[in-house]
């Protein structure tokens, strides 16, 4: 892990890097320096959410507080708007706001802007400019193409700085997938990791060790309180090659584990443990966000209600994310981030939320007490919405993967509290493998379905396809992602679901984003991983024909 002893700002780091940098070629970093000197370019922060057949979520976030009217416009000049709405931003929303406009036609390409509504400057447009094309009606067999990625900032590796020797910059990734032109983003979790340290030496096994390419993320390298979030937050969001991305190319987000903690749970964090559960480990009340080392070993967050409520509230403040009523109590918010999206006659995405309602990752997976990681509700949700939908695909969006097995701490014999779905082995008790070969076998119930989930987490891209009952038929595939920009991962393959493994890249830093494709005349699905450069990754291709 880099040395985290000295916290800089952006303008420091860049002052610092030109300073190491000016010993070979000293008039070459004068500009670096001065250029980074200046406020940031990226005050103004516009982003899409969830865009459907008659509207999106608009969000944004600005430099001071003040009220402003979204203006949204078929134009690019603004001269007949369709729709005008107020809303402010002040110190109690991070200077976040957001906005759900309706009535919109299908199919159509919408521009929208901020104007000031108070003031000396009442009337005035606010400068940043971001667009959006609505849905096609769920009758219209037209073409979708979307975006998909996980894992943004962890391990160390953050922002490139701009003008150092590799020629990249911020988060590179953004760069070829704006140019992709998708109609939306789907956000699988970790896009955001308040709980890891990132300094100015990057990380890739490329790049010399001592290296100063990167833009410290400000702070001690964790999270303790909402402001800490926010900072965290605008550390990722405020790149230019992130927001110009994200102003033309709408987000629908879910989160993981580490936009709160690593590993962790709401019900974990807001509950805490059982006096059983505290005779079985006397951990499990840790709850330091510092995660200080006993013995050398970096201590595990098991409970804090206060971390959890700031960040699901950060969470909610910083993505365009619909208003939805709550369905459990662990909703500080009284907001759900599960959902559904339609787009068109092929499509119906599923997104689901697997921190919010899952039971403790220290409780076992018992015939007399089965986990949960979805809560009842979401799993029924899903499965009637599967069950009910009309779509050609139904995509299922899961932060974490059906078969690579995750979580790092272990009980007192050995076994690891599993993060993700699968036990991992036979003999490990604290999976939550019951609830998802449940829905699992309801999938493989319908044989006309044409199920693919996409999912993230582990930090290694991996294709599977699944033969639930063992029959020789394929019930769903998998495409699960690499990282976005953090370290390599690998993991055990679970046989849970009977999966065949088509492709995979584990063990090797291989940044990367996916995209799916459906074509509008035959239905025909692709999904295609690229690296970072917008490559196509040789053999890391699914293509599917739907079943009628």
């Amino acid at each position: 892990m880099p040395d985290t002893s000295a916290v800089v700002s952006v303008a420091q780091a860049a002052v610092l890097w030109a300073t190491r940098a000016s010993r070979a070629a000293p008039a070459a970093c004068i500009w670096l320096a001065a250029a980074w000197m200046a406020p940031p370019v990226a005050a103004q922060l516009l982003a899409t959410g969830d865009p459907h057949a008659s509207g999106a979520v608009l969000w944004a976030r600005v430099p001071a507080a003040g009220a402003f009217v979204f203006e949204v416009s078929q134009e690019a000049h603004f001269s007949a708007p369709q729709r005008r709405v107020v809303a402010r931003a002040d110190e109690d929303t991070g200077l976040t706001m957001q906005v759900e406009v309706a009535g919109l036609a299908s199919d159509t390409r919408y521009h929208w802007r901020l104007v000031q509504a108070d003031g000396a400057a009442d009337g005035t447009p606010l400068p940043a400019r971001a667009s959006f094309v609505t849905a096609p009606g769920p009758a219209e067999p037209r073409p979708v193409k979307l975006l998909f990625g996980a894992d943004l900032g962890g391990q160390g590796y953050g922002r490139l700085m701009p003008g150092n020797p590799s020629k990249l910059e911020g988060w590179p990734v953004f760069g070829p997938m704006r140019e992709e032109s998708a109609d939306f983003f789907v956000a699988l979790g970790d896009m955001l990791y308040s709980d890891r340290p990132v300094t100015a030496q990057a990380p890739d096994p490329a790049y010399p060790k001592g290296n100063a390419f990167q833009i410290p993320k400000p702070g001690p390298g964790h999270v303790a309180t909402l402001d800490d979030f926010r900072r965290d937050w605008l550390y990722h969001r405020e790149d230019p090659l992130h927001d110009r991305f994200l102003r033309t190319t709408p987000l629908v987000a879910t989160w993981d584990d580490h936009e709160l903690v690593n590993d962790s749970g709401l019900p974990e964090l807001l509950d805490g443990p059982t006096a059983q559960d505290l005779q079985a480990d006397a951990r499990l009340r840790q709850g330091d966000p510092a995660r200080p080392r006993v013995d050398g070993k970096r201590q595990a967050v098991f409970y804090n209600p206060a971390l959890a409520a700031a960040g699901r509230r950060a969470m909610f403040e910083w993505n365009p994310i619909p208003v939805l009523p709550a369905t459990a109590r662990a909703d500080p918010a009284s907001r759900r981030l599960y959902r559904s999206l339609r787009w068109g006659a092929h499509l119906e995405l599923f997104v689901l939320d697997t921190r919010s309602y899952r039971d403790p990752r220290y409780r076992r997976d018992t015939d007399a007490a089965p986990k949960t990681m979805l809560g009842a509700m979401q799993k029924a949700w899903l499965l009637d919405g599967l069950r009910r939908s009309t779509a050609t695909w139904q995509v299922v969006v899961s932060s974490v993967p059906l078969s690579i097995e995750g979580g790092s701490e272990r009980d007192a014999q050995g076994q690891i509290y599993r993060d993700s779905w699968p036990a991992g082995n036979p003999g490990n008790p604290y999976g939550y493998a019951r609830e998802l070969r449940e829905i699992a076998q309801a999938i493989a119930a319908r044989p006309g379905a044409n199920v693919l989930f996409l999912t993230g987490d582990q930090h290694f891209t991996n294709l599977f396809a699944y033969d639930v009952n063992g029959d020789g038929r394929v019930d769903f595939h998998e495409a699960n992602t690499g990282s976005l920009r953090a370290g390599a991962g690998s993991g055990q393959v679970d046989l849970n679901l009977n999966p065949r493994r088509l492709y995979t890249d584990e063990g090797r830093v291989e940044h990367t984003y996916g995209a799916l494709r459906i074509e509008g005349e035959s239905g025909r699905l692709v999904v295609q991983f690229h690296d970072a450069a917008g490559r196509e990754r040789p053999g890391a291709r699914l293509e599917l024909e739907p079943r009628r």
